[in-house]
C-alpha cells in the first residue's frame, strides 16, 4: 500500500478542446471517450422539459418531497435515508467533509474524484492493488487485510460497482460480509452504472432494505449516465438517517434545480421500462466487442483496453487524427501501465465504426491495422412530411430522377402506402402510383419490393392490405394494427432485397412524421429510417400557411434517436419573394438545430400523376356548368366516395379543347358531352352513392334528352353501368347485392380472386392496339342480347358497349393514355376529326421537375450526407 502521487485526470467528452487542439470540426468527432448510454435520453424527456419550463420561474421545494418520494419508493428505503446531489461529485467532495474519516481505502485503479474528495480533506490514502491477471477484480480478503491495520472509526473505503474504468462488478454479498465484520467503518458504494451491467449482477441496492442489521454502507446512484444527461446533474445515495442528516446539513439549499428535479422524480415514477430497456440493449451491444483479446471485463457499458506495445498517447492521437474517433487516455490512472484506453459502447452504428479500425490482435506494430465492418449498407435518403399533401412523392419522385441523370442506380421505396390509386408491376403485382411514377422517373422496372405494402380503404375501419404485390385479405383497422410489427419483418425483407441492387435508396414516409398516436406502431416513418440508416429530410409545403409552426412542432415531437436522423428542412410550393423568409428562417433554424436546405418554388400545371389524381386537386377543374366555347368538350367525371385509379382521366387534362370537370353532386352535373365513372373499391356502396344523391336520375335525364352523350366507366365504373352486381363473400362491402344503372345488360360478381396485370388488347371496332393494366376482383359476363364487345385481350372480353357504342366499359386502366385511341374518341365526340396531336408522356415532366429541385436543393450538402461522389 503506497501513498498514492496525485496526478490529475482529465474528464472524458472535452471535445472543444481536442477540436481546437487537432484543428477538426466538433460536429466530426465520435466521441467514445464518455460512458453514456446509447439509447440517447428518453424518449419523453424534451417534452416532458418544455412541459415544465414554466417551473423555473420559482424556487425548487427546497425538501425535495416528490423526488425523495419516488426514490424511496423505487428502492424501498425511508425518505430519511436519501441523500440528493447536484451529480455524483457533489456527493463524494460532501461525502469526505462532512463525515471527517482520516483514512480513505481505494482499490486502483478507479475514478479520481474519490482520490480528489479525500485528498482536499488531508485524508490518508491507502491504495490496493487488485492483481491485473484477475482483470483488477477485488478481493475481500484483501480489503479485510487492510482494513485490520486502521481503526475502524477512521476508514472510509471507496467502491465502485461496476468500476470504473476496468468495468468488472464486485461481488455485493462478500462485500456486506466485509462490512458486517468491521461495523465502524464506512464502505460507499458507487453504482453510477448499474443499468449497464448484465440481468444477473446484484445491486448494493437491491439488498440493502433486506439487511436492516447493516447501517455502514452508503451507496450512491447517478441519473446523469444511465438517462443520458450529462448536462443535467443528477445523483443520489441512501444511507443511514443519522448519516443522511449529517450529509445534508453539507449541502446548500436548492442543490437540484427545479428541471433536474422534475426529470428525476419522472423517470423513477413513470419510465421505469426505460431501465429495463437500458440493460437488455447493453446486454446485445456488449456482444459486438465479445472478439476482442485485449480487454478486460465486459460487464459495464465500457471497456478497458491494453496494447501493451503501444503509448495510450499515441493510440488516442491516432484515431483523432485518422478516424475522428475519441477515445478516454487511461494513462495517468493509478494501477494502469501506459497503452491503456477505455471505450465507452455506443450504439451499434457508432460501434461498427469503431470497430472497423480496431486491431484483431495486440500487434508490435505501432499501426492500428484497419478491419473491415462485417456490415455494410446501401446509402438511403428518406423524404418526410410535417403533413398529408406536403410534397413528399414529387420530392421522391425529382431525387430519382436527379441521381439517376447524375449516373446513380437509384430506386424508390415505401414501406407502407395507404392509397386506392394503383398501378401493377411487369410481373402482375399490385403497387401504390406514387411508387409507379417514381420508378419511372428513374427509367428502372417497376418491382412490388418498392412498395411491399399498400392498403386500400373499402369503408372507414376497414382496408384491403397487398402484401408483396398480392391480396393478403382484408382488415379492421385494429386487427391489421395487431400484425405491424410482424409485417415489419416481411418490409425489412423486402427493403434488404431491392437495397442489396441499388447504389442509392429514396425513401418517402406516410403523413405527417408528427402523428403522435401512431408512433408505437410505425413502420413506415422514422422506424424505416432507423431500419435503412437513411438521412431523413423533412418537407412542408409553405402554401397551407403556418409551416414554421409545423416544421417547429414536428421536430420537437421527435424522439431524440428520431432528431439524429434529420438532416434537413424543405420549404415545398412557395409563392413569393424568398427573402421575406429571411426572419422565419433563422427562427427555424435555432429552434430546430436543423439546416434549411432548399426552398422549391410552386410548380404550375405539373402534370405528374401521383398519390391523388391532378384532376382532383387542380382548382381550374371545379364543376362548373359554363362551358368556354362551342369547340369545347364538355367531360366530367363522377367522384363517387370509393373512388379508386382516378388517375385514369389525366391525360385528358393535355388535350386544348377538353373541358374535365369534376362533379359529385346532382346540382354540377350540366349537359356533358361524355360522363366517366371511374373505379371504386366498393362498387355497391358507390351505386348507392349515385341513387341517393340525384346523380343516377341526372344520368338517366341526359341521356334521354341527349341521345348522342357517351357513359364510359372503367373497372368498377364498368360494373356500375351493367345490370347488377353481386358481393358474396362480402370483400367490398356488407351488402350482397345491387342494382346498377342497367345501362348494359352485364352482371359482376365480386370474386375472391384478384385479376392483376398488364394487358395489351384491341377495340373491337376501331382495331386500335391498346396497353393499360388490370386491378379487379370482379367478374363481368353478359345477361342480354345488347351487350357487345367493345376491347378484348386474346380470348378474353375484357369490355362491353352497346349497340352504336355511345355507352361502354372496361376493366383496362389506363386506357386514356393510349394517344390513337383517346384522339379517335375525341373525335368522335366532337362530331369531325380533331388537330390536336398531343402526347401522353411523362418524361419532359420528370425533367422539370428534376431542374426545379435541382435548382432549389443544396446538393453538394446533399450528396455529403450520403458520402457520395458528383
Amino acid at each position: 500500500m503506497n501513498q498514492y502521487h496525485y496526478h490529475y485526470h482529465p474528464h472524458g467528452g472535452q471535445l472543444r478542446s481536442i477540436a481546437k487542439q487537432y484543428n477538426i470540426s466538433e460536429e466530426m468527432l465520435l466521441d467514445f471517450s464518455v460512458n453514456i448510454n446509447p439509447l440517447g435520453f428518453p424518449d419523453w424527456f424534451r417534452s416532458h422539459l418544455i412541459a415544465n419550463i414554466g417551473k423555473v420561474a420559482r424556487y425548487p421545494d427546497p425538501e425535495y418531497k416528490e423526488l425523495k418520494s419516488a426514490i424511496a419508493k423505487h428502492h424501498q428505503v425511508s425518505e430519511d435515508a436519501i441523500i440528493l446531489s447536484n451529480g455524483a461529485s457533489e456527493f463524494f467532495f460532501t461525502l469526505t467533509r462532512a463525515l471527517s474519516r482520516k483514512v480513505a481505502i481505494i482499490p486502483r485503479p478507479s475514478f479520481f474524484i474519490y482520490e480528489q474528495s479525500a485528498r482536499l480533506q488531508k485524508m490518508e490514502l491507502v491504495s490496493l492493488y487488485p492483481p491485473k491477471e484477475q482483470n483488477f477484480k477485488l478481493d475481500a480478503t484483501q480489503l479485510s487485510d487492510t482494513l485490520l491495520k486502521y481503526p475502524q472509526e477512521e476508514c472510509l473505503v471507496f467502491l465502485c460497482h461496476p468500476n470504473n474504468p476496468t468495468a468488472n462488478v464486485l461481488n455485493p454479498e462478500e462485500i456486506i460480509s466485509v462490512a458486517k465484520n468491521f461495523p465502524h467503518a464506512l464502505f460507499v458504494v458507487d453504482e453510477a452504472f448499474i443499468y449497464f451491467t448484465p440481468w444477473e449482477v446484484k445491486s448494493f441496492l437491491e439488498l440493502l432494505p433486506l439487511l436492516n442489521s447493516v447501517n455502514n454502507i452508503i451507496v450512491s446512484r447517478s441519473l446523469t449516465k444511465v438517462l443520458s444527461i450529462p448536462g443535467m446533474r443528477i445523483a443520489y445515495a441512501v444511507a443511514t438517517p443519522a448519516i443522511a442528516i449529517t450529509m445534508n446539513a453539507y449541502l446548500p439549499t436548492w442543490n437540484l434545480n427545479q428541471l433536474a428535479a422534475e426529470t428525476a422524480t419522472y423517470a423513477l415514477s413513470n419510465d421505469l421500462d426505460y431501465f429495463k430497456r437500458t440493460r437488455q440493449e447493453m446486454s446485445e451491444l456488449r456482444k459486438d466487442f465479445a472478439h476482442l483479446p485485449y480487454c478486460y471485463a465486459n460487464e459495464a457499458n465500457f471497456l478497458l483496453l491494453h496494447f501493451p506495445n503501444r503509448s495510450s498517447d499515441d493510440i488516442v492521437k491516432e484515431f483523432i487524427t485518422s478516424h475522428k474517433i475519441v477515445l478516454r487516455n487511461c494513462k495517468s490512472f493509478d494501477g494502469l501501465s501506459d497503452g491503456h484506453v477505455r471505450i465507452a459502447i455506443k450504439s451499434r452504428e457508432e460501434n461498427e465504426k469503431l470497430l472497423a479500425h480496431l486491431p484483431l490482435s495486440t500487434s508490435k506494430s505501432k499501426t492500428i491495422h484497419t478491419r473491415s465492418s462485417s456490415r455494410s449498407h446501401t446509402p438511403a435518403l428518406m423524404v418526410l412530411g410535417t403533413s398529408s399533401d406536403a410534397g413528399k412523392s414529387l420530392i421522391v419522385t425529382a431525387l430519382c430522377r436527379i441521381f439517376k441523370q447524375d449516373g446513380i442506380k437509384v430506386a424508390p421505396f415505401k414501406a407502407q402506402n395507404m392509397s386506392l390509386n394503383s398501378f401493377v408491376t411487369p410481373l402482375g403485382e399490385e403497387i401504390g402510383r406514387a411508387q409507379a411514377v417514381q420508378a419511372e422517373a428513374a427509367q428502372i422496372a417497376m418491382d412490388a419490393r418498392m412498395n411491399p405494402i399498400l392498403l386500400k380503404p373499402s369503408s372507414k375501419e376497414k382496408s384491403q392490405v397487398i402484401l408483396h404485390g398480392k391480396p393478403l385479405g382484408h382488415f379492421h383497422f385494429s386487427d391489421y394494427t395487431k400484425q405491424k410489427q410482424e409485417l415489419f419483418s416481411e418490409v425489412a425483407k423486402a427493403y434488404d432485397s431491392l437495397a442489396s441492387e441499388y447504389e442509392l435508396i429514396i425513401l418517402e414516409g406516410a403523413g405527417s412524421v408528427s402523428e403522435v398516436n401512431l408512433k408505437a406502431n410505425d413502420i413506415v416513418n422514422m422506424r424505416m429510417a432507423k431500419y435503412a440508416k437513411a438521412k431523413v429530410l423533412l418537407v412542408g409545403d409553405i402554401d397551407r400557411g403556418g409551416l414554421f409552426g409545423s416544421f417547429i412542432g414536428s421536430v420537437n415531437t421527435l424522439y431524440e434517436w428520431e432528431r439524429k436522423l434529420l438532416k434537413g428542412l424543405i420549404i415545398n410550393n412557395f409563392r413569393g419573394v424568398t427573402a421575406l423568409l429571411t426572419p422565419g428562417i433563422a427562427y427555424l433554424q435555432s429552434m430546430t438545430e436543423t439546416p434549411l436546405i432548399g426552398i422549391i418554388p410552386h410548380l404550375p400545371q405539373l402534370r405528374i400523376p401521383l398519390e391523388d389524381s391532378l384532376a382532383l386537386k387542380n382548382n381550374r377543374l371545379l364543376a362548373t356548368n359554363v362551358i368556354s366555347n362551342s369547340n369545347t368538350i364538355d367531360i366530367i367525371f363522377i367522384r363517387t366516395p370509393y373512388l379508386s385509379n382516378f388517375t385514369d382521366i389525366d391525360p385528358l387534362l393535355i388535350e386544348p379543347d377538353v373541358q374535365l370537370r369534376i362533379v359529385d353532386n346532382a346540382e354540377d352535373f350540366g349537359t356533358p358531352r361524355l360522363i366517366i365513372l371511374g373505379g371504386s373499391k366498393s362498387v355497391l356502396n358507390d351505386l348507392h352513392f349515385l341513387k341517393t344523391s340525384g346523380l343516377q336520375k341526372k344520368i338517366e335525364d341526359q341521356l334521354k334528352a341527349f341521345p348522342q352523350t357517351m357513359i364510359a366507366g372503367i373497372c368498377g365504373g364498368l360494373q356500375m353501368l351493367g345490370a347488377e352486381v353481386f358481393d358474396p363473400l362480402h370483400l367490398e362491402s356488407p351488402i350482397e347485392k345491387a342494382e346498377g344503372l342497367s345501362l348494359l345488360p352485364l352482371r359482376t360478381t365480386i370474386m375472391h380472386e384478384k385479376i392483376l396485370k398488364r394487358t395489351s388488347a384491341t377495340l373491337t371496332r376501331s382495331k386500335h392496339q391498346v396497353v393499360g393494366h388490370e386491378i379487379h376482383h370482379g367478374e363481368t359476363i353478359p345477361c342480354g342480347d345488347s351487350a357487345y364487345p367493345f376491347i378484348e385481350s386474346g380470348d378474353r372480353i375484357i369490355g362491353y358497349c352497346n349497340q352504336d357504342a355511345t355507352v361502354w366499359g372496361t376493366y383496362l386502366h389506363g386506357i386514356f393514355e393510349n394517344d390513337l385511341f383517346r384522339h379517335h374518341l375525341l373525335s368522335e365526340l366532337q362530331g369531325r376529326p380533331r388537330q390536336s396531336s398531343a402526347k401522353y408522356s411523362m418524361e419532359e415532366e420528370y425533367d422539370r421537375l428534376a431542374d426545379a429541385v435541382r435548382a432549389s436543393l443544396d446538393f453538394n450538402y446533399i450528396y455529403s450526407l450520403l458520402n457520395l461522389k458528383r
